[in-house]
C-alpha cells in the first residue's frame, strides 16, 4: 500500500526547493544583517549588503537609532528628551498622547 505524503510534508519540501532554487545565491552576508537592517542587492557593486533601516544609523550589521536631536524627526506631538537609563536621546510622546516610539 503507497503512503500519501502529508501535507506539512510537502510544504516542507516546497520551500526547501523555492530556497534553493531563488535564496542559493544570497551570500552569508546576509544572515550578519543587524535586526534592525535588510539585505539588499546593490546593482552597481554587484553584491549583497546589509543597510540600516529608516530611524538607524550604521553599517548594516550594527545599526543604532538616530539622534533625533540631529535628524529632527519627532512627531509634532513628542519632545525629544535625553534619556538618561539608556544613554541618549529619543522622541517620548508629550503628556495625554501615546504612540510608536520613533
Amino acid at each position: 500500500m503507497k503512503q500519501t505524503p502529508l501535507k506539512s510534508d510537502i510544504i516542507v519540501h516546497v520551500y526547501i526547493y523555492i530556497k534553493e532554487i531563488f535564496f542559493s545565491d544570497l551570500p552569508d552576508i546576509c544572515s550578519q544583517c543587524h535586526v534592525n537592517a535588510r539585505c539588499v542587492y546593490d546593482e552597481i557593486d554587484q553584491r549583497y549588503g546589509c543597510v540600516c533601516t529608516s530611524g538607524y544609523t550604521g553599517d548594516g550589521t550594527t545599526c543604532e537609532e538616530e539622534d533625533c536631536r540631529i535628524t529632527e524627526n519627532c512627531h509634532p506631538n513628542a519632545d525629544c528628551v535625553n534619556d538618561v537609563i539608556i544613554g541618549k536621546f529619543r522622541c517620548l510622546c508629550k503628556n495625554g498622547y501615546m504612540g510608536k516610539i520613533v
